[in-house]
């Protein structure tokens, strides 16, 4: 009997065991997938930002504002954080450099009087390191952004200056808007994104800046259409690059990089 009862316990701890290792895939795999629809919704949030400060102001913000002095001065992020654009101008003082003493309470932990929303009056309000909308939860990095811009002549974001979407001659759905990377990973304050001037042309380059992500196979991108897609490995120097000037006229298109599994939609 004893024989009997341990073999009937190898028998169900085996295929418990079984069920298992087929499980555990199928949990990771949806997990996964969670996360990268996390990470597009937020990436989408981040390009609508965008899209409306165009709408309201005619024109895009300036990427990387510069002092006179040539100075770093503040980011186009601290324009159209979602949670507290309303309020900006009360908690960011834009007469100062990005990362002053005033600035830098929206990075550092200190609490910052802000509006109530009910009743008048202040809250003091602690604000996340990394906010949630310039997070992927796929990364583990506690601080910095995943979700940047690429500037430089010829880009959405040119040195110094700002554009219009109608700028934008190839096509808003042929022209990167936002990019994820965790190899440009500055704070959300910080006046740093993608150079074209300096980025690596490859997917996941990990040789140095470049569009990049740690979900499996590739990295998320909105277009100025605000159509989000999976960039997958396989596209070419060329043809990023082309997706990145706005009147190349290269002659590629996004229809025909989705044909070929190029981009994926999300």
């Amino acid at each position: 009997m004893r024989t009997y009862g341990t073999r009937t316990i190898l028998i169900v701890t085996a295929i418990v065991a079984g069920l298992c290792a087929l499980l555990i895939p199928a949990i990771q795999a949806a997990r996964n997938a969670a996360m990268e629809m996390s990470c597009a919704n937020n990436l989408k949030q981040v390009a609508l930002g965008l899209s409306s400060y165009e709408s309201t102001y005619r024109q895009l913000p300036i990427a990387i504002e510069t002092a006179s002095s040539g100075k770093p001065w503040r980011s186009w992020r601290s324009h159209v954080y979602p949670t507290f654009m309303e309020q900006m101008p009360q908690v960011y003082d834009k007469s100062t450099a990005w990362d002053s003493t005033t600035n830098t309470r929206l990075i550092n932990g200190i609490p910052i009087p802000m509006a109530a929303s009910k009743g008048g009056g202040t809250v003091m309000v602690t604000l996340q390191r990394v906010p949630w909308c310039f997070s992927c939860p796929k990364c583990k990095k506690s601080t910095g952004v995943n979700y940047v811009v690429i500037t430089g002549d010829g880009t959405v974001f040119p040195h110094s200056k700002s554009v219009k979407l109608s700028d934008i001659l190839d096509g808003i759905e042929n022209t990167l808007l936002v990019v994820e990377s965790v190899t440009c990973t500055p704070e959300w304050i910080e006046p740093l994104d993608l150079d074209i001037r300096t980025m690596e042309f490859a997917i996941n380059s990990r040789e140095g800046p470049s569009i990049s992500s740690f979900h499996p196979g590739g990295a998320l991108v909105c277009f100025a259409d605000l159509e989000v897609f999976y960039v997958t490995p396989a596209i070419t120097e060329p043809e990023l690059r082309a997706l990145i000037t706005i009147d190349g006229g290269e002659g590629i298109s996004r229809k025909d990089l989705v044909s070929r599994r190029v981009l994926i939609k999300r």
